[in-house]
């Protein structure tokens, strides 16, 4: 009778009393796997050299107020920068950008991205040397407002706002006839005001010395020296580190017990 109340068990299913057997008898493997796991990723951090993020925006210059006008475009600024990246030598990039070869050897990577629906580009540049990153930055920022072809868009600007100042100062000299203006130019009416002549001639002026400066783009804020490095992650690398290595004790755990099990199973078959 007692055997027939006695629940039955097959040989496919799980018993967890059978599972914490195995996990106590098998202890020492698991926490020697474990162990190793935690070595190899504490040994990771440590010999890794550090790496440092130094980031910063750089914004384009706006030469009109209430309709911002760009001389440059992102684009045309991420490919000034990854231009010299992928084409020149060190020797040649230290050249471009005014910096000691040695410096340049302490990069590992220069990013760029765009910001939506802003007229700028964040940089992120990747260092051995947390202080270097900072003089990358700035280094970058003035190779970028050097380059011929921004230079020569600058000096196209400048030239037609010194047209239209001009222009404009002959109109508000003499707002009641056009004497002095080239043929074809077109005569204001008397009516209009002369403080919205005024204020357009300002801007004009304004514009024009910030022209006279050569800057398309700039820092949207001072670059900060990082602290702490950016890689290794150790407070995320050892943690997983930790948990992968008992992961793959358990299973070696479980492998060997199976594996015991095979054997002591094909013995019996042969004694028979």
């Amino acid at each position: 009778m007692e055997e027939e109340t006695r629940p039955k068990y097959y040989e496919d299913e799980i018993d967890l009393y059978e599972l914490c057997l195995v996990i106590k008898k098998r202890g020492w493997l698991i926490s020697l796997i474990t162990l190793l796991s935690f070595c190899t990723a504490f040994g990771y951090c440590l010999l890794t050299p550090k790496i440092y993020k130094t980031s910063n925006i750089v914004a384009l210059e706006s030469f009109v107020s209430s309709n911002p006008q760009y001389l440059i475009s992102t684009a045309e600024i991420k490919s000034i920068i990854t231009m010299p990246l992928e084409t020149l030598s060190p020797e040649k990039k230290a050249d471009l950008w005014g910096m000691d070869t040695a410096i340049l050897k302490d990069i590992k990577d220069i990013k760029t991205s765009k910001i939506k629906e802003v007229a700028a580009l964040r940089i992120d540049v990747n260092t051995i040397d947390r202080k270097a990153g900072v003089r990358i930055i700035d280094a970058l920022v003035h190779y970028i407002n050097t380059r011929p072809i921004v230079q020569q868009k600058i000096e196209q600007k400048k030239r037609l706002l010194q047209e239209n100042k001009q222009d404009l100062k002959e109109i508000i000299d003499n707002p009641y006839n056009g004497h002095g203006l080239p043929d074809g130019s077109i005569i204001y009416d008397p009516a209009t005001s002369l403080y919205a002549l005024r204020e357009k001639y300002n801007t004009l002026c304004f514009t024009l010395n910030k022209l006279e400066k050569g800057q398309v783009v700039r820092l949207a804020d001072k670059t900060i020296v990082p602290e702490k490095p950016y890689k290794p992650k150790k407070k995320l690398v050892v943690p997983l580190g930790i948990v992968i290595g008992l992961f793959l004790g358990i299973f070696a755990a479980f492998f060997m017990e199976w594996l015991t099990n095979a054997r002591s199973k094909a013995d019996q078959g042969l004694r028979v």
